[in-house]
C-alpha cells in the first residue's frame, strides 16, 4: 500500500463538492495518513467543486 511503502511526501487537494472525494473520505484519509512519515497534508477549498482547477472555469468555482 502507498501508506507503508511510499518515502515521497503527499498533498491531496480537495474540496466541497466532489462525487469522487465525499467529505467522509477525506475524513477517513485524513485518519488513515495521519501519521504518515514522509509528511501528508490535504488542502480543503471551501466552496469549490470537483475539477474547478482543470477546467479553469472561472463562473462556476463556488457552491451556491
Amino acid at each position: 500500500a502507498y501508506r507503508d511503502e511510499s518515502k515521497a511526501p503527499l498533498l491531496i487537494n480537495s474540496c466541497e463538492v466532489d462525487t469522487q472525494f465525499p467529505p467522509e473520505l477525506q475524513a477517513k484519509t485524513d485518519e488513515i495518513l495521519k501519521d504518515f512519515a514522509p509528511g501528508y497534508e490535504r488542502t480543503y477549498w471551501d466552496g469549490c467543486v470537483h475539477g474547478f482547477a482543470v477546467r479553469g472555469d472561472m463562473v462556476s468555482r463556488r457552491v451556491t
